[in-house]
């Protein structure tokens, strides 16, 4: 999928959920993402994505923020790493004791430390609320803007995000855009809250982008 048909694509989901009386923006005040999170009904921010516990940029952090009638009413996070030779196997240790303290995470899959790849996408604290979360259309239109930004702007070879079981049952991974899992990626001694030993990885490589999102706009032309 060349960068114009992305552009397309990112326009006719930006419309749809414009048609819907939804609008979406960057957040570029990373600095006020947890009163936002607050507004919209979050109780809390991923430690992975939140600038209390990071130096976030906006150059290797993306928050999107969509808002009704001035309310936020859907969240999403993207931040990218680029492990330059490293695999998440090692990473990914690193990253959880740093961000959870030492809770016993362990035991990364290995076949995701080869299908992710090094450039990589973090999506973190996908939140949608009212009557926005009750339209998957429009979860599924702002979860592919988050994509095709995330793939315009860093190029990587897979993005990713961690879904609960429960939430897999739902079909919050295909929702979410999606088209990969992994149901033990990695495993817990004592998971923090409000992490479980029941998640999954899922992932969209960057192969299977085109397709997703040409359902999407398939999807939301037809609404």
């Amino acid at each position: 999928m060349d960068q114009i048909s992305q552009s397309r694509a990112m326009v006719q989901c930006f419309d749809f959920l414009w048609g819907q009386g939804i609008e979406v923006d960057i957040v570029t005040d990373l600095s006020g993402l947890e009163g936002i999170a607050e507004l919209a009904g979050k109780n809390y921010v991923t430690p992975i994505t939140s600038p209390a516990h990071n130096d976030l940029t906006n150059g290797d952090t993306l928050w999107l923020r969509a808002t009704k009638a001035g309310t936020p009413v859907m969240l999403g996070a993207a931040r990218f790493f680029d492990l330059s030779g490293e695999t998440v196997q090692g990473f990914w240790p690193r990253q959880m004791r740093r961000a959870y303290g030492d809770t016993g995470f362990h035991s990364v899959d290995a076949t995701l430390a080869k299908v992710l790849g090094e450039r990589i996408v973090y999506f973190g604290d996908l939140f949608s609320s009212g009557a926005a979360s009750k339209r998957a259309r429009n979860v599924r239109a702002f979860t592919a803007i988050g994509h095709l930004a995330s793939f315009q702007r860093w190029r990587p070879e897979s993005t990713y995000a961690f879904v609960r079981d429960r939430d897999i049952m739902r079909g919050a991974d295909r929702r979410y855009g999606f088209t990969d899992a992994s149901p033990v990626p990695f495993q817990w001694d004592a998971p923090p809250h409000p992490r479980t030993d029941k998640e999954w990885c899922v992932y969209l490589p960057r192969e299977k982008l085109s397709s997703v999102i040409n359902r999407v706009t398939q999807t939301i032309s037809e609404a």
